[in-house]
């Protein structure tokens, strides 16, 4: 199918197909207004019972970055071992990964001169919160999902609230990829916080509880070149009408 089959509709499917994750940045900096403009693309995007709980924090302080550059460099030196002792997935090209993984280590070794990096973050509804722990909510859980079922989610209610945070970030996470492909900026989807100590970047940058730090985005002009993403053929990820395991070779 390819990117082709969609060049009479719109230019979205270009930059979908061409989002590569980049972490070769150069240390120019990038405009105040250009990085609010990747931001408000961001908070288009749908979020849990349009409750709009995002945060974001825009680091360009290069002491902020170079406290958060410490911990960084530690977890993505364990990714790296970890990721190469690990066996080809199936129809996997190795060499690929490798690169992946030189480009990561390059930006963890390089932190400190990316020009900014935004934190996406999402608090908890305190409001959505009490509604679900309301007399009426139980009522209607009674009513329409049974006693049984209402004791099982109010076991999983953390869970659930948990997952409508993550269903938050994402959504917002991905807009502001693609806001950052369309401007020839490069970006790329960062998780270091699950590398280190549970808080650490959360106290460097002062965030308090209660909010979900998600993802960190590095944000800059790319030292290479977008190019078409690498992705296997559709049909091995789709399964008609019932789910089943793709044949992979």
């Amino acid at each position: 199918m390819g990117v082709a089959m969609y060049e009479t509709k719109t230019e979205l499917f270009k930059v979908m197909y061409s989002c590569r994750a980049m972490r070769r940045l150069r240390p120019d900096p990038v405009p105040e207004e250009v990085l609010l403009g990747l931001v408000e693309a961001a908070t288009q995007a749908p979020s849990t019972g349009n409750g709009q709980n995002w945060r974001f924090v825009i680091v360009r302080d290069r002491d902020v970055i170079a406290r958060m550059a410490e911990p960084w460099r530690r977890g993505n030196a364990f990714l790296t071992e970890t990721a190469m002792a690990m066996p080809a997935r199936p129809g996997e090209d190795i060499d690929q990964r490798r690169r992946t993984l030189r480009a990561a280590t390059y930006l963890a070794q390089h932190l400190t001169e990316v020009p900014a990096l935004i934190c996406v973050c999402v608090r908890h509804d305190p409001l959505a919160e009490k509604a679900a722990r309301s007399r009426a909510t139980f009522r209607a859980g009674l009513r329409h999902l049974g006693l049984w079922r209402m004791v099982r989610l109010a076991f999983r209610a953390r869970a659930n609230t948990e997952q409508e945070l993550w269903a938050t970030a994402y959504p917002a996470v991905q807009n502001l990829l693609l806001a950052a492909r369309a401007m020839e900026l490069g970006a790329a989807l960062t998780m270091p916080l699950v590398l280190a100590p549970k808080g650490t970047y959360e106290k460097i940058l002062g965030i308090p509880r209660g909010t979900l730090l998600a993802a960190v985005i590095p944000v800059g002009y790319p030292q290479g070149r977008f190019g078409p993403v690498t992705r296997r053929p559709v049909e091995t990820f789709v399964s008609w009408d019932r789910y089943r395991e793709p044949a992979l070779s």
